[in-house]
């Protein structure tokens, strides 16, 4: 290894509108206004994108690594025991995240407890080739295979 230290750069939704500005020169005094507003949404979504996105994840065939992109450190490396992943999916909370292989199975970590799945689940029969959380932070999770079935799976928590 050289001893160069790789680093991870941010590019935010406002980087490409300095070039459209720069083409736009000749436009006319409500066109300023309307690029004026636009930037300063962009500023605004900047913000709200650097606030919200703090974590990185980085997916190798093996292994799940969790870049702190303030810190610039890494953060966690996840050992899912899977020989391939190929699809990965964090649930709305920020606190569990799922993976699928091309060796059958699904991988549920809670990233809280471990580095080691809290749940390894060989269900299909074929390869998974996709997995998803339910879009709206319900505790449901999709998995799809090579045989072109799809399997629901839900979970729940009690609270004594």
């Amino acid at each position: 290894k050289s001893g160069q230290q790789n680093k991870i750069h941010h590019i935010g939704i406002n980087d490409s509108k300095q070039e459209n500005k720069d083409h736009n020169q000749d436009d006319d005094k409500d066109d300023d206004e309307d690029d004026k507003d636009d930037e300063n949404e962009n500023e605004n979504n900047n913000e709200s994108i650097s606030k919200q996105f703090v974590k990185e994840l980085f997916v190798s065939q093996r292994y799940v690594r969790i870049y702190d992109l303030a810190k610039q450190v890494w953060f966690k490396k996840l050992l899912p025991g899977a020989r391939w992943l190929n699809s990965i999916d964090i649930h709305h909370g920020g606190d569990n995240l799922i993976a699928s292989s091309f060796d059958k199975r699904v991988i549920w970590h809670d990233l809280e407890l471990s580095n080691t799945p809290y749940k390894t689940l060989q269900y299909h029969e074929k390869a998974v080739r996709s997995i998803k959380f339910h879009e709206g932070g319900l505790p449901l999770f999709a998995s799809s295979n090579s045989d072109g079935s799809i399997d629901f799976m839900g979970w729940f928590i009690m609270i004594l």
